[in-house]
This record gives C-alpha cells, sequence and structure tokens, in this order.
C-alpha cells in the first residue's frame, strides 16, 4: 500500500506544488505512477489492485514469478 499519483487533475496539482515540502520533511515521492511501474516490471504478478482516496492510495497483492 502506497500513497502516489491521483487520477483527478486538482488533486495532482496540489501534489506537485507540494512535492518538495513533502519530500524533505517526510522522505516521500507522493506523485509517483504506481501503475506504470508494477505493470512493467515482468517479473511481478498482479493478484488484486484497488485505488482509493481520490486514486491516491494504491493498494496491490503481488506475486513474484520467476
Amino acid at each position: 500500500m502506497e500513497i502516489g499519483q491521483s487520477l483527478w487533475k486538482s488533486t495532482n496539482f496540489y501534489i506537485i506544488k507540494n512535492a518538495d515540502k513533502e519530500f524533505v520533511e517526510r522522505g516521500q515521492h507522493l506523485y509517483r505512477n504506481w501503475d506504470e511501474l508494477i505493470m512493467n516490471d515482468p517479473s511481478l504478478k498482479i493478484i488484486k489492485k484497488k485505488r482509493k482516496l481520490n486514486g491516491r492510495l494504491y493498494y496491490y497483492e503481488l506475486e513474484k514469478v520467476n
């Protein structure tokens, strides 16, 4: 489970505006598109996928493929 890029443009604008502050204070990169990263990794198989909170909260159940 991780927070990342939203499905809504207005929310993404707010995230980008505050991204530097969040990274410095918490060490989090809040604008990642986890769908892209996970779907492009051939060593992972998605078992279950959900997005909540305007699409910002990513939840995956993954299986490692050999």
